[in-house]
């Protein structure tokens, strides 16, 4: 009897907690509307909810976890930002959606402050995933103050984790996601017509969300910020992140947030700043199946080994 009421109990206490939240919010906008978020991108199991609990502490923020999200009817509009397209303006749906959200009309099920909700809201730090190849479109459109931040992770990292959660076949009709990209960038409909397996679709998943910001050159409009990097070196990492924003030091309260367990890790029991999961993957797939992600990665056109990724060539202007 325990193990049924007990999850009931809990669900309900959340679904309290969010509702008791969004009245905060909402009566806090009612008196100042945030005038600069700071955006997150990446792909999912990309690291992008521990750095957004972590730049989420600074003192007067307020997250909003993945308001662009299929559970979220009304931001239909904006699903168009997985993709590529030519041109830097958004659509108008898309510009929409983005206004409605930075005026907190959509509100996520997850509006988490790292500490009790502020009474004044200085900025939302709104998480935004499989938007990176709609990225610059957006940056160029709304030309946010705080540089936005995209978190990248090496591939056979997220292989590994999307095995583990068992999305293997989450991936398929990639070609019907990236038809813009594709389209401005035929050379990689050959790669994408060599995917087959549950792991070459995942593969090919990360190489296409990622394919943006890893082929713009220079990346001066936004922030790459490495899981690994992040993982070895928290603070140097974060006081780069905080000096474009023309802090001159990070915040104690981001600090005291670094070692905390992120909310959707899977290692409940070690700090998500524990530098031996970023390397972790190494013991969840077999070494066939990594020289297998290396070779696909190639021929998208990413130089991936044990240690890093970049892309070998080319570029988007």
């Amino acid at each position: 009897m325990k193990r049924v009421v007990r999850p009931l109990i809990y669900r309900l206490q959340q679904s309290l907690q969010r509702r008791r939240q969004q009245r905060k919010v909402q009566q806090a906008l009612r008196r100042r509307q945030p005038a600069d978020p700071i955006f997150i991108f990446g792909l999912s199991r990309s690291g992008s909810t521990w750095l957004q609990d972590t730049i989420g502490a600074w003192h007067g923020t307020v997250s909003l976890f993945e308001p662009i999200h299929k559970k979220n009817p009304e931001t239909i509009g904006a699903f168009t930002l997985e993709d590529w397209r030519p041109g830097q303006q958004m659509s108008a749906d898309e510009r929409r959606v983005l206004d409605s959200i930075l005026r907190g009309e959509i509100l996520t099920k997850r509006i988490l402050p790292a500490g009790p909700m502020p009474d004044e809201i200085n900025r939302f730090c709104i998480k935004l995933i499989h938007c990176n190849n709609g990225m610059p479109r957006m940056v160029h459109d709304l030309r946010p103050r705080y540089r936005p931040l995209i978190i990248l992770r090496h591939p056979c990292a997220h292989v590994a984790s999307w095995k583990r959660l068992k999305w293997t076949e989450n991936f398929g009709g990639l070609a019907g996601r990236y038809n813009g990209l594709l389209a401005a960038h035929p050379h990689l409909r050959e790669p994408v017509s060599g995917l087959s397996t549950p792991l070459d679709w995942m593969v090919g998943s990360w190489c296409l969300g990622n394919y943006v910001p890893l082929a713009i050159k220079p990346a001066n409009r936004w922030t790459v910020v490495r899981y690994e990097s992040l993982l070895a070196e928290p603070e140097r990492i974060l006081g780069e992140i905080f000096a474009t924003w023309g802090e001159a030091a990070i915040p104690a309260e981001v600090l005291g947030a670094v070692g905390r367990v992120s909310r959707t890790t899977w290692r409940k029991g070690q700090p998500a700043g524990a530098v031996a999961t970023a390397n972790s993957w190494q013991e969840e797939i077999s070494l066939e199946e990594s020289r297998q992600v290396f070779e696909i990665c190639r021929r998208f056109g990413v130089e991936v080994d044990a240690g890093g990724y970049m892309m070998k060539s080319g570029g988007i202007g």
